[in-house]
């Protein structure tokens, strides 16, 4: 027990004795929600063994590097290769991709990792340009009116691919005091039209966008704040994902990237962006039968009972997006040679698909990025209760024990979440004079 003079003892005495009639019950633990990373046995061939290698290398976690794959495959085939379900159903290949990673997860290195093979395949074909131009694959930021001009000069597609959340800021209205329009961000998930006014001219086109945005937490409060985001529908169209890496990951060493492995990426990436015929990707009856029932299972989930209900938006593109992913992972293995899926293609593609379900409520239903942190916050401070080492607390005692870790405000909310979770007991004022309120712990909580 820390002693502390002012507290009236005889009082404080009168309290302990309903510590024996307390009803203490097992406390509640702190729910482990952390988010299962993704499985790269899924992918094809040389994709697999590269990812896989990325991830040894920089000791992140693989879905990190599957969307990072899926960001480079989707800029090399946006607008030329299309999954044919029926003769009204196209579904193109090109994702919007979002990672939440907090500071320190080494998002740029992992995202170079996979873009920079786009950037050489620019610099390769600038050179062997007769005129010194080619095509331009990929931006980090842009303002929606600078992406216009990008897509009417890159034959209406782009990436943009960036370890940062600039670019959503700038898009929400960030350099336009507020006022913006985002419907190239929405017509570009699909190809949808715009007709534009210019000052010469009109100007009509059809873009297909990659996004992919590597960032932190913070962000992604940003974009759920932003009404036009929400309701626009923009923030349903992205696949997310999410990892904590922990500490014995952070200070691994490297294990170095074969130039076999590298070479082995660098070539599929570069035949894909020589592709220039467009591609029309069918299902085999068995593959389409698969592809079916999962769309089916999904419509029973986004029902008001179901689990799905909450992300409805994304979970009607849910189907749309494993087509995407089974017509990536066909291209990755035929590299256009061969366009009929088949059921193992696409039982990989939904397989990976259930797996980013959780990651996808996580974000957009469960705001529990910023619910870990206060949940964090409460483990130090019952961290900083049981080295007390007493069966009773006092607030100020807590407070001035983590003075230079947290503000008093913070622990009190602490507190109330230790309480919840049944780990102390409810304040009990005591003392008469001078005041106090104190916390009993609960002996079940401790060793």
């Amino acid at each position: 027990m820390i002693n502390n003079p002012s507290f009236d003892e005889k009082c404080r005495a009168e309290v302990q004795k309903e510590e024996l009639n307390f009803d203490w019950k097992a406390p509640i633990p702190f729910e482990d929600d952390a988010l299962s990373d993704l499985c790269a046995g899924f992918l094809p061939t040389p994709l697999k063994e590269y990812v896989e290698a990325v991830s040894n290398n920089l000791h992140t976690p693989i879905g990190m590097g599957i969307f990072g794959a899926f960001s480079a495959l989707s800029v090399a085939l946006q607008k030329k290769t299309f999954v044919k379900v029926s003769d009204t159903y196209l579904e193109p290949l090109n994702l919007y991709l979002l990672t939440i990673m907090e500071p320190g997860c080494k998002k740029t290195a992992n995202i170079n990792m996979f873009r920079n093979v786009i950037l050489k395949y620019e610099e390769e074909t600038i050179n062997k340009s007769e005129f010194g131009k080619s095509p331009q694959y990929i931006v980090n930021d842009t303002t929606l009116e600078s992406l216009i001009d990008c897509l009417i000069d890159n034959n209406e597609k782009m990436g943009i691919i960036s370890d940062e959340g600039g670019a959503f800021r700038t898009w929400s209205g960030l350099y336009t005091k507020g006022i913006t329009n985002i419907d190239v961000l929405l017509k570009g998930w699909d190809g949808g039209y715009i007709r534009l006014k210019r000052k010469d001219r009109n100007q009509k086109i059809n873009p297909f966008l990659t996004i992919y945005v590597s960032t932190q937490p913070f962000i992604l409060e940003d974009l759920i704040n932003n009404r036009e985001f929400v309701e626009s529908g923009f923030l349903d169209r992205f696949l997310y994902f999410s990892k904590e890496i922990k500490l014995e990951d952070r200070i691994k060493r490297p294990v170095p990237i074969t130039q076999n492995c590298i070479n082995e990426y660098e070539k599929l990436i570069f035949d894909l962006l020589k592709i220039k015929d467009q591609h029309f990707l069918t299902l085999a009856k068995d593959a389409f039968e698969l592809w079916w029932n999962f769309k089916t299972e999904i419509e029973y989930r986004k029902e008001p009972t179901g689990d799905l209900f909450d992300c409805i938006g994304w979970a009607s593109k849910l189907a749309g997006h494993t087509l995407r992913i089974a017509g990536l992972f066909q291209m990755i293995e035929h590299r256009g040679y061969y366009n009929e899926i088949d059921y193992s293609t696409m039982n990989n593609a939904i397989s990976l698909a259930k797996q980013l379900i959780p990651h996808a409520k996580n974000a957009l239903c469960n705001y529990s990025f910023f619910q870990k942190k206060q949940i964090r916050k409460s483990q130090v401070v019952w961290l900083a209760i049981k080295k007390m080492n007493t069966p009773y607390f006092t607030q100020t005692e807590i407070t001035t024990k983590l003075k230079h870790n947290m503000p008093a405000s913070l622990i009190k909310k602490c507190l109330l979440e230790l309480i919840e979770h049944q780990f102390i007991s409810e304040p009990i004022v005591i003392g008469t004079k001078n005041k106090a309120i104190q916390y009993y712990v609960n002996p079940k909580a401790l060793p």
